[in-house]
């Protein structure tokens, strides 16, 4: 699927991307994504191993940009469906 911006299209298609834990809590983990993407934290529930979260470990996920809905009031199926309907696949 792409969306069409005033700048240009802009492709949604997820890409495996690497990351490092940088610090771990209860409730969540932070990740410094490669390629200096920046920082992100996830729950941790959204982890799926068998192995010790700590600093260090490299971790994998996919990731995609972001698009805004037209008002507070959309839902995620309703702004993918006003995408696929204005003919944006």
């Amino acid at each position: 699927m792409s969306v069409s911006t005033a700048a240009a299209p802009v492709a949604l298609e997820p890409r495996l991307t690497r990351a490092t834990i940088t610090g771990v809590n209860d409730t969540a983990i932070t990740v410094s994504i490669r390629g200096r993407l920046g920082v992100i934290t996830v729950p941790r529930r959204w982890v799926f191993t068998d192995r010790p979260l700590s600093p260090g470990v490299e971790v994998e996920f996919y990731f995609s940009y972001m698009v805004t809905a037209a008002s507070a009031s959309d839902t995620e199926s309703g702004a993918r469906r006003e995408l696929v309907e204005g003919g944006q696949q």
